[in-house]
């Protein structure tokens, strides 16, 4: 078999792995798309007149399961393939799919409980292989486009989930969401175990049959990989380069303020982001601007839908050309301190700026204008996803980007997603108790009740003090840029002596000339 082959190309994995995070999302989405189905059955259940509080439950019970696979496949990827890990977690989350759907005939909210915790593992999968497989295989100039893309399933992934869970609760009912997501995710799995045996332990292109590592067409002017024996590459890994132990790699990443701060800053954005997605279209509802759940969630779907597809994409370019020859220039802790920094500064105006739209969304009284304004906030958010994960992989080394990546996420879910929507909820309950009641088989019409309608003050003041958590983004962005302040000049210095060197020893420049064209004359040859 021919290691050219399309499938095994960069960007074609690249694309494969960015429509599985995708449906991941879409599958977060499908139980606040049909909330007031969902709230019917926990409340037949579990007889409770304050249903929101455990559909928050729901929402962030993957975190249980991300916990677990994240220990697990954090061990894992220095044993076995990334994209072998990928397809056990795929293989995990298809299961859980079939068991939410199961949920429904069982009647059991326990049981649709655990089917949520095991969907947890597909994102510990793709955490801990793709965003440093995508560091190491992006061209340098190129990275914050790539994982612009990447992350761009988290809003259009949410978004089409809010259309697809209410086009099923309307129809079919909203068990065959999950029965028919498992069935698109099943060819995926399948060809990650197929490719599994192409790509090494911890490496970044495929290899030949015989053992040779191919170099990747997507890099090949960006950077340049020996051709050496996988079994080589292997020993050197366990040998020249020992291991460290899970306990050393979480001692390392912690013990980084700049990562700490990072964190909580995503972990605010985050759950600004899951608590207005969670009860975004009850809210529609709610205040009048919609009279029908369905239609609130497909409009509340394209909303996040459209500022997904042009801000995350966006914020990966300019990410881009902020970074400029600092994303080209190496390594060096100086050269990613002024990246940290640029990064710092660039989050701070973005976020300043969607709070700004978001708290005027809240002045608004007609869909049109609440919309938009909601919007131009999200879409200002979420633009800021490709620095914020490129920023957690420049504050550690090589070699510990796969832990700070996956103890970010696990400390975003924890402090982030995970009380969100609970805290929402509660807060929804407490500010509009007569907003919170699920529908029925003849009437999807929550606005119908007068109640609601006279609490539209509470359900405002809710998404005012939702949104106002963006300025703890703000806060740990400003400590950031000062700690990092002073840094450009130090990586000036840098790149300054770099290209000295370069001048005043030729064979540098013929060397990597050579290597160069090699490179082009193997990627013609495939």
């Amino acid at each position: 078999m021919a290691v050219g082959a399309w499938y095994l190309q960069p960007n074609f994995l690249f694309s494969l792995t960015s429509f599985v995070n995708l449906l991941n999302f879409l599958d977060r989405s499908i139980i606040p798309g049909s909330i007031n189905q969902i709230n019917d059955y926990i409340q037949k259940d579990l007889n409770t007149d304050q249903p929101d509080i455990y559909l928050g439950i729901l929402q962030a019970a993957f975190v249980v399961g991300f916990v677990a696979g994240f220990i697990l496949f954090g061990n894992l990827i220095h044993c076995y393939s990334r994209f072998t890990i990928l397809g056990i977690g795929c293989s995990v989350w298809i299961i859980a799919s079939l068991m939410s759907g199961i949920s429904y005939y069982s009647g059991s909210y326990v049981f649709l409980f655990l089917a949520r915790v095991l969907s947890g593992f597909c994102e510990a999968s793709l955490q801990c292989t793709i965003p440093p497989w995508i560091q190491s295989t992006a061209p340098p100039a190129q990275r914050g486009k790539w994982l612009g893309i990447f992350y761009t399933a988290i809003p259009v992934g949410t978004a089409l989930g809010y259309a697809y869970s209410a086009t099923f609760s309307e129809t079919a009912g909203w068990e065959w969401a999950f029965f028919v997501e498992a069935c698109l995710m099943l060819p995926f799995v399948i060809f990650m175990f197929f490719i599994a045996k192409y790509y090494p332990v911890e490496s970044t292109g495929p290899i030949e049959p015989e053992g040779e590592v191919k170099p990747s067409i997507a890099s090949k002017n960006a950077s340049q990989v020996d051709a050496v024996p996988a079994s080589a590459s292997v020993a050197t890994a366990d040998t020249t380069h020992p291991r460290p132990s899970r306990y050393e790699d979480l001692h390392v990443v912690l013990r980084q303020p700049i990562f700490l701060w990072l964190t909580l800053s995503v972990a605010a954005q985050i759950g600004v982001m899951v608590g207005i997605s969670t009860f975004g279209a009850s809210f529609l509802v709610g205040l009048g601007f919609f009279n029908q759940q369905a239609a609130a969630s497909s409009a509340f779907g394209t909303v996040l839908l459209m500022s997904g597809l042009i801000g995350t994409p966006i914020g990966g370019l300019m990410l881009d050309r902020l970074l400029g020859h600092l994303s080209t220039a190496g390594d060096s802790p100086c050269q990613r301190t002024a990246a940290l920094h640029r990064i710092a500064l660039f989050a701070i105006a973005m976020t300043s700026a969607g709070l700004v739209c978001l708290c005027l969304g809240l002045l608004a009284n007609n869909a049109g204008a609440f919309l938009f304004a909601l919007g131009m906030g999200v879409a200002l958010m979420v633009s800021i996803n490709p620095a914020l994960n490129m920023a957690v992989m420049l504050c550690v080394d090589r070699q510990h980007r796969v832990v700070a990546i996956a103890t970010n996420i696990l400390c975003l879910h924890i402090f982030g997603d995970v009380p969100a929507p609970i805290i929402v909820g509660l807060l929804k309950d407490r500010l509009a108790p007569h907003c919170s009641q699920p529908a029925n088989s003849d009437d999807d019409n929550i606005a119908a009740t007068s109640g609601c309608r006279e609490e539209s003050s509470g359900l405002r003041n809710t998404m005012r003090i939702v949104e106002l958590w963006l300025l703890w983004v703000i806060i740990a962005f400003a400590v950031i840029a000062y700690l990092t302040r002073g840094s450009h000049s130090s990586a000036g210095a840098d790149l300054k002596a770099m290209k000295d060197r370069e001048v005043e020893n030729p064979m540098i420049r013929a060397g990597a000339s050579s290597v160069e064209m090699g490179n082009e004359l193997v990627a013609d040859a495939a």
